[in-house]
């Protein structure tokens, strides 16, 4: 008897589970529409679209100099050249560990962003989130350093893409993470 208990009160909630679930989906890609829709809507309305079944998608990767639109998301992300290998060596090789920091033994990942411009280059770079103001500075001093990336692309043009990486930050004994001795400034 309090076996079967068990087992009806297990298959009601896995139902109400499961009807929680569709309802939240369901939701979610409503708001979804609503947004795409208003987002086209803003889009149509502050430029004449003289077919009015271009999409968002057309108008963005179509025209992206005279919408100025910045993506996230991209078919061909925006690359270091010669790779990220090339992007950890150049790093390596730039990055000057702040005296500060060291002195106080701060380490940590600042986290960078930045526009990497439909000629490669980087332009808007910030700092997302760094555990020392001087580590931050440091990060965002280099990234200004890199040269012109290859740009990202949608739709086979080139457009302007956000991007953002982590820094790590490491002090091993009066050395750097690649054993170098701190170079000071």
């Amino acid at each position: 008897m309090l076996l079967r208990k068990i087992r009806r009160s297990i298959a009601l909630q896995l139902v109400c589970i499961s009807i929680l679930m569709f309802i939240v989906l369901n939701i979610s890609k409503v708001n979804a529409g609503v947004f795409a829709t208003m987002k086209v809507n803003i889009l149509c309305s502050a430029k004449d679209i003289s077919n009015p079944t271009d999409s968002i998608l057309s108008i963005n990767a179509n025209q992206p100099d005279s919408t100025g639109v910045v993506f996230t998301v991209v078919e061909e992300i925006p690359q270091f050249p010669g790779g990220d290998d090339a992007r950890v060596k150049f790093l390596s090789e730039n990055i000057i560990y702040p005296e500060k920091a060291r002195e106080n033994q701060i380490q940590g990942t600042a986290y960078i962003t930045f526009v990497v411009n439909q000629d490669g280059s980087i332009v808007d770079v910030r700092s997302l989130a760094s555990p020392d103001r001087s580590l931050e500075e440091e990060a965002i001093r280099v990234v200004k350093l890199m040269p012109k990336w290859i740009p990202g692309k949608q739709r086979g043009k080139p457009v302007r893409v956000q991007f953002s990486m982590p820094i790590k930050f490491t002090l091993v004994n009066d050395e750097d993470i690649f054993n170098r001795p701190i170079r000071k400034r």
